[in-house]
């Protein structure tokens, strides 16, 4: 009766207080004093999804006072669906606001991968750095140029808000590495000014053979 009660009192969009009851892989079931609500996974951070009972204690542990909003009622089917980060600040939102493309920025590696590190740019806001853009030169493995809680400085190259990604890159702060001069086999680089080049009669011959005349200009016959 008394959660007959408590239901009328229910609406979408609602903020309410419960108790965490239990924890499942996919959810937590808050008691909201006699009817029980899901938070899934999904709607319990705004953070990188994780799944199983180690991930959702890290934000609730059981028998916590927890608040929600009521996202979706659905009597017939037994269903109340609660969210916990809809009343919470979204950080990716924040972050995106303050932080603009071309920007430089500090982060702490969080976590190493094949691909790439992810970098925490600003409290539960992470970026990533493509392994293609850790260096100018070519990388074998992530960890020859960074490793995890090491902190990094990088440029911001992309923000997606769609995909809350946000891609960064530490070469793109470092100078291209120079291109060796080209030289000749066993001989220095020529130096001579295309003027001069053409002074002389053996190198205009070799020029006119391999270019077929082509755009050679200076009135020689």
């Amino acid at each position: 009766e008394q959660g007959e009660k408590l239901k009328a009192t229910l609406a979408e969009g609602q903020v309410v207080e419960g108790t965490a009851r239990k924890i499942m892989p996919f959810g937590v079931f808050v008691d909201l004093g006699g009817v029980d609500g899901l938070v899934h996974v999904s709607d319990l951070t705004h953070d990188r999804i994780g799944h199983g009972e180690k991930f959702i204690q890290k934000y609730v542990k059981e028998g916590e006072k927890v608040r929600c909003q009521i996202l979706k009622i659905d009597w017939e089917a037994g269903r109340l669906s609660l969210g916990i980060k809809q009343i919470q600040a979204d950080p990716f939102k924040t972050a995106a606001s303050e932080i603009a493309e071309g920007a430089e920025v500090n982060g702490r590696v969080t976590k190493l991968a094949e691909f790439g590190a992810f970098v925490e740019i600003s409290p539960g806001v992470e970026g990533l750095i493509h392994i293609s853009e850790l260096a100018w030169k070519r990388i074998g493995k992530v960890e020859e140029v960074v490793k995890p809680d090491e902190v990094i400085k990088a440029k911001v190259l992309k923000i997606d808000p769609e995909t809350r990604r946000i891609s960064l890159s530490i070469k793109a702060l470092q100078p291209p590495p120079e291109r060796p001069a080209f030289k000749g086999k066993g001989k220095e680089k020529d130096t001579r000014t295309p003027e001069q080049i053409l002074k002389v009669s053996p190198e205009l011959r070799r020029l006119r053979e391999k270019f077929g005349q082509q755009n050679l200009k200076g009135g020689i016959g």
